[in-house]
């Protein structure tokens, strides 16, 4: 197989599990402002409008984080930053997902529904958000174009 196209494959691939890391980013941010919610006092139709007006932003923003991380990692190939520009990709998301669960974990110790699970959780995605920081750490920048 031409090395060109198996760099691209392996683009798209890389694309897939940005694509899953941010889908499960939508989920868990909904279920973080779920819990939220729960511990306000608003009424429940200002509390359903909420939800149902951010998962329709939150899906918006997942589409354009899909059609952007697409585009950025095509280029990164041509650039030959792949890997670093995944390392980036997945460490924002990494943070954004250990955000939500530190929301979730923060909402059910006050709604006293916690479970020692969701901390674990919180745990592994803090030792993989400084993993992936490592990674992008070494994987070497850009060079500098010399006029």
């Amino acid at each position: 197989m031409n090395s060109n196209t198996s760099r691209y494959l392996l683009a798209y691939l890389l694309w897939f599990v940005s694509i899953v890391l941010a889908f499960v980013n939508l989920l868990k941010w909904r279920s973080s402002a779920m819990i939220i919610l729960g511990i306000t006092s608003w009424d429940r139709y200002l509390e359903h409008a909420l939800n149902q007006f951010g998962f329709l932003f939150l899906a918006i923003l997942g589409l354009i984080i899909i059609v952007f991380t697409e585009f950025y990692y095509r280029t990164g190939v041509e650039k030959n930053q792949l890997f670093r520009r995944f390392f980036l990709i997945t460490l924002i998301e990494l943070i954004l997902l250990t955000l939500a669960d530190l929301a979730y974990v923060v909402g059910s110790i006050v709604l006293n529904f916690f479970a020692s699970q969701s901390l674990i959780i919180l745990i592994v995605e803090l030792l993989l958000c400084g993993v992936v920081f490592v990674l992008y750490r070494r994987t070497p920048p850009p060079m500098e174009l010399s006029n």
